[in-house]
């Protein structure tokens, strides 16, 4: 009989790597989707060995015992994934490390992607920046040294110029269209990332007349957050799922709001914790006149948005929309009155939006790249086709979670789950399973990145998404090679690697 593990003795472990070397040898030509683990409060990273010679994380590590993973969504044109073909993407792995040996680089990356080990670019399954659609990169290569051929590189051009006003004008309304942005609201591009918001929305809202700001906190951002505003007034925390475990989030009724406060912060989607707001939670119907200002860092882009709820979102581009140096930021204009005459020029929303985003030099190439990834995904479907296919992805992991008779945990509540970032555990607590776990990673996974004490794949809209069907069909081969250490160790049966498979 085969003896179960003791889901709720998870240890802070993440996720579990084992490279086995006849296993590299056997299929030196198959990529292998594995997975890396590390006692105590150690990341771990979900890794592709590819000719049995290269590693490369496939997994990003963040912070608490369990593991969280984000698919991404990103596709090709030649049998993308969309409307008329959902099933149709390309994968992508190469060595992390060429050798001389490897093809030279040729002025295409389709051709120089096809003539690598495999024809195949790496599974990048990075906490963002997040994977490129290849069209996308062809597009800027392309684009980079002439653009438009007009003789004139879009990395040296004035942003007082005609040819970067072009840019900015079709990134801009490029953005408006497939984030379906209405007439109220106007977006801007904006530095500093997330972080750099946490300081603005304090900067700009908290005054005299509204000295208090009122924050959700639900994960580590949303508390990142308010720290952050902290140094500019006063904050206060109206609910904190910390209190849950982060594993839900209390109702809007019970949270403690202020009766006046500059505005109310959620963060719309936890990365780490895996847990997203299954809509906008209706504070306007509790504070009419509070503004409402919402951290979309890890899921714009991914779903339709109730714009009449929210104020202000915000958003780096570099998960689903772009790339790393340029935040995206969605506003409702008659908010931009309320602004403090005391917040630095380059985060005050009323002098951005009065200069078209273009106050000081505005990041060009980055803004270029986002634009052309906008365009991008708005030809492979809306909001509404890449809000179905992140659940359906993220569906089909909790899934495979649920159906492992404890093998897998998924803690997060059903109705809090995320669809772009998967939070998960493993059940293994013992303590020669863990050595040994840990003995081969550090043989074997040179490539792991270590941050905190858990693991997490983005699940983002950039992602190619014959990868993600790739790396659950390893997923199994990763389940029986966990399973035969546990064996081992006389933790369970066998008999559960055949009675395994992936949902």
């Amino acid at each position: 009989m085969r003896t179960a593990l003791n889901a709720a003795a998870v240890p802070d472990v993440a996720i579990i790597q084992i490279v086995r070397e006849e296993l590299l040898q056997a299929r030196e030509k198959q990529p292998q989707c594995l997975a890396a683990a590390m006692q105590g409060k150690a990341a771990s990273a979900f890794v592709v060995a590819n000719a049995a010679t290269q590693l490369s994380p496939l997994l990003s590590g963040t912070i608490g015992g369990d593991v969280q993973i984000c698919w991404c969504t990103q596709t090709s044109s030649a049998g993308a994934a969309g409307p008329s073909n959902p099933g149709g993407s390309r994968a992508c792995v190469h060595p992390v490390n060429p050798t001389k040996s490897d093809p030279p680089r040729h002025t295409s990356i389709s051709s120089r992607s096809l003539a690598m080990p495999g024809g195949k670019r790496l599974i990048n399954f990075s906490a963002g920046p997040c994977q490129l659609p290849i069209e996308v990169l062809e597009d800027v290569q392309k684009e980079i040294a002439d653009y438009n051929g007009w003789g004139i590189s879009v990395l040296e051009m004035s942003h007082r110029g005609s040819h970067f006003k072009k840019v900015l004008t079709e990134a801009t309304e490029t953005a408006l269209k497939f984030l379906e942005v209405p007439q109220t609201h106007s977006l801007l591009f904006m530095s500093g990332g997330a972080t750099g918001q946490f300081a603005a929305q304090a900067l700009n809202f908290i005054n005299a007349e509204h000295p208090v700001a009122d924050y959700a906190v639900t994960g580590y951002w949303s508390k990142y957050a308010m720290v952050e505003g902290s140094m500019f007034g006063k904050t206060r925390a109206v609910t904190n799922a910390a209190d849950m475990g982060f594993l839900e989030i209390d109702p809007i009724d019970s949270w403690d709001l202020s009766n006046k406060p500059a505005y109310i912060h959620y963060c719309d989607n936890e990365t780490i914790e895996g847990m997203e707001f299954p809509s906008p939670p209706p504070l306007k119907l509790h504070r009419p006149e509070c503004l409402v200002i919402a951290d979309m860092a890890s899921n714009l882009g991914t779903k339709p948005v109730e714009w009449g709820n929210i104020d202000l979102a915000y958003a780096g581009a570099q998960k689903n929309i772009g790339v790393a140096g340029v935040t995206v930021v969605v506003l409702n204009r008659a908010i931009v009155g309320r602004t403090a005459t005391r917040c630095p020029s380059v985060l005050n929303y009323k002098k951005i939006l009065d200069a078209s985003s273009c106050l000081n030099t505005p990041p060009a190439v980055n803004i270029f790249v986002t634009g052309r990834t906008l365009k991008h995904l708005a030809s492979v479907g809306d909001l509404g086709y890449w809000d179905r296919l992140c659940t359906k992805k993220s569906d089909a992991v909790y899934g495979q979670c649920d159906h492992s008779e404890g093998f897998f945990v998924a803690p997060v509540k059903p109705t809090f789950r995320s669809r772009v970032t998967v939070r998960f555990a493993i059940a293994a607590n013992e303590t020669a399973v863990q050595q040994e776990i840990q003995d081969r990673r550090k043989q074997d996974a040179s490539e792991a990145p270590l941050d905190g004490s858990g693991a997490y794949t983005p699940e983002y809209t950039k992602q190619d998404h014959l990868a993600i069907e790739e790396a659950r069909a390893k997923d199994n081969q990763l389940t029986k090679q966990f399973l035969e250490i546990a064996e081992k160790h006389d933790m369970i049966c066998l008999e559960f690697q055949e009675q395994y498979s992936v949902v």
